[in-house]
């Protein structure tokens, strides 16, 4: 029957629940034995070291009564001990800081000899090339001098004037030079020799007085104050100028004598000196050739003031020539742009006024004019010292 079948089921069940509660009990009786087994060989450990910790420190106790009781000499004897390892102590930590502070002076002389010493390379070479390109300004100036000197020398005869009072005025404001730079920096060279310096100041100082009698005879010409008197004024106003003239023609002589020749030796130095270091390179060749080239322009100089024949331009002419086909390409394509003018000059033909005038001042000279900022013969600069250093 239905109802017999649910109570059989429900006593298995009841049955089954019995005992898996059993089975909890026993499980909770063996988790607590357990843990008071654990609990028990825990308390017998720690009495173990206890008991070991306690005889340590009776022992140790013994051992203290056995001492005997410090004395006075003994608390000296220890203050001393404490004392001289502090001065240990103290003398180490003072040979640190001093070795530290030697160490730093050290490194701190040692790096201000290194910026000093770059620095000095560093003027040394500064004031080398400023002396460099003055001396390469000096000589052409003097020959700019004199060829100006030749060209206004006719505006300064009353035909000349009365022919144009304007450019008579232009040519005679060129005797005013503007390119003392060079020889004004040379005299200031604590480089430069004593003779050098003489001749130099003895020009500037021409130069200096021939300032005002330009300025006065060109203004009057410039302004057309002649109309007013028939160029009357203009001969009181030329004598002083004459006499300035002459006090300078007579200084650049003495420049030409005295300074020019020791001015070349210092290019001649500078060039030897690249030779020396590099072979003879194209800096070289080009300081060879150029002074060549001065020779000429110094001979077509002398040929229009009338103190040279045509044969001694062409003699210096040939030189040039001769010399520059031993010379790198670059050099010999630079003497090239003058065949205009040395050509005719190998054919016989006797150059005179633009022609010469051309000859003896070239404007853009490429080979000693174009070095004003490459200069043979420099040593290196040490290395540059760090912001660290």
């Amino acid at each position: 029957m239905p109802f017999r079948e649910d109570d059989e089921a429900a006593h298995a069940r009841v049955d089954a629940l019995a005992q898996e509660v059993q089975d909890l009990k026993e499980e909770r009786d063996r988790l607590l034995a357990e843990r008071e087994a654990a609990g028990k060989q825990e308390r017998e450990a720690g009495g173990a070291k206890w008991k070991k910790e306690k005889k340590a420190k009776e022992k140790k106790e013994r051992n203290e009564k056995k001492k005997p009781p410090a004395t006075p000499a003994d608390d000296a004897s220890a203050e001393r001990a404490g004392k001289w390892a502090g001065w240990i102590v103290g003398g180490v930590c003072g040979a640190a800081l001093l070795g530290a502070i030697v160490v730093g002076v050290v490194q701190g002389r040692r790096a201000d000899r290194t910026r000093k010493a770059y620095d000095a390379a560093v003027a040394q070479e500064t004031a080398t090339k400023q002396r460099w390109a003055a001396i390469l300004d000096t000589e052409p100036c003097s020959r700019r001098i004199r060829l100006d000197e030749i060209y206004a020398r006719p505006a300064m005869r009353e035909e000349g004037m009365r022919r144009s009072g304007y450019n008579a005025s232009q040519f005679i404001g060129s005797l005013a030079s503007n390119c003392l730079d060079g020889p004004a920096r040379l005299l200031k060279d604590p480089a430069t020799t004593a003779p050098v310096k003489a001749a130099l100041a003895a020009w500037l100082g021409a130069e200096t007085g021939l300032a005002a009698p330009v300025k006065e005879l060109a203004a009057y010409l410039k302004a057309e104050d002649w109309k007013e008197d028939d160029f009357r004024r203009a001969s009181t106003l030329r004598p002083p100028l004459e006499a300035a003239l002459l006090r300078r023609d007579e200084a650049l002589a003495v420049v030409r004598r005295d300074a020019l020749p020791a001015l070349r030796d210092d290019l001649r130095a500078r060039s030897a000196a690249e030779e020396a270091m590099h072979g003879k390179d194209e800096l070289v060749w080009r300081t060879e050739i150029g002074l060549l080239f001065w020779d000429v322009q110094e001979a077509a100089t002398d040929l229009a003031e009338g103190h040279a024949s045509a044969a001694a331009v062409h003699d210096a002419v040939s030189k040039l020539l001769a010399e520059t086909t031993k010379a790198p390409l670059e050099v010999r394509r630079q003497v090239r742009t003058l065949d205009w003018l040395t050509g005719p000059i190998m054919s016989g033909t006797v150059l005179g006024g633009d022609e010469l005038w051309n000859l003896a001042w070239v404007s853009a000279d490429h080979l000693l004019g174009a070095m004003r900022e490459t200069v043979p013969g420099l040593p290196a600069l040490p290395p540059r010292p760090s912001r660290d250093d």
